[in-house]
């Protein structure tokens, strides 16, 4: 066996190891357990397994976390671009960059424990970098259904989506009554509708992604304008619920 490969076993041996525990701790996902969701398991094979190749490939260099985090973010804005001007010939490795977007997340996060290198800024470029992927496919999704449509009424409605999300308040105040009321009728209808609001999750996001995909393949969009619509209420309505609380809250 060559010296390479050994270090690259030895790194990716820690690596899964580190990842498994933050699945586990963070998002209580097994990534052993082909049992309770194969699907998950598989694309978290995925994932890691490409991010321990990334992550041997950095490990000794001077690339810091916080770059590769920069990185993904780019990206991410670079496959929302490609759907924003239509781009046919990218338009799949768009797909394959919002499919993919988790590689470089862990791989920040396993180089910053392992460097000591966690950082106040490197978690606030986190969090930034998930809402840049989460509205990247979104916007996407609306920039496919339109020019496939050619309705502008979908663009508005994206809009109205997004400015829905960017005006959502729900502090963690909100929270606490939603939970110590989560049998009551409001509760149980916002449970519902948070189902079928896209979230940014990725069985979710893979689902949008999976739609967009099939529409390219088959030219036309459906679905893409069903789920427009179908966002666009759950979104009004999660936000009702949310004002109902905030109102609950600053009442009680």
């Amino acid at each position: 066996m060559t010296k390479w490969l050994k270090s690259y076993l030895k790194i990716r041996k820690i690596f899964f190891y580190d990842i498994s525990l933050k699945y586990r701790k963070e998002y209580k996902i097994n990534i052993h357990d082909w049992t309770l969701n194969p699907y998950y398991v598989l694309k978290y094979k995925f994932i890691c397994e490409t991010a321990s190749i990334v992550s041997y490939l950095i490990f000794k260099t001077k690339i810091t976390p916080n770059f590769i985090t920069f990185i993904n973010l780019l990206l991410a804005l670079t496959a929302m671009i490609i759907f924003v001007i239509n781009n046919e010939q990218l338009k799949f490795f768009g797909i394959f960059i919002f499919f993919s977007k988790q590689v470089l997340d862990n791989t920040d996060g396993f180089i910053a424990r392992k460097k000591k290198l966690v950082s106040k800024s490197g978690e606030k470029l986190d969090k930034i970098c998930g809402h840049i992927y989460y509205y990247s496919i979104l916007i996407s999704l609306f920039a496919h259904n339109f020019y496939l449509s050619k309705d502008i009424t979908i663009l508005i409605l994206g809009g109205l989506i997004i400015l829905l999300d960017l005006t959502s308040n729900f502090n963690k105040k909100n929270q606490k009554i939603l939970k110590k009321n989560k049998n009551s009728f409001v509760s149980r209808n916002y449970n519902f509708f948070k189902l079928f609001n896209f979230d940014g999750r990725t069985l979710k996001t893979d689902f949008v992604l999976l739609i967009i995909l099939i529409e390219l393949y088959f030219n036309f969009n459906y679905i893409s304008s069903f789920l427009t619509y179908l966002f666009l209420v759950n979104k009004f309505m999660r936000n009702l619920y949310r004002l109902i609380f905030s109102f609950y809250a600053n009442n009680k």
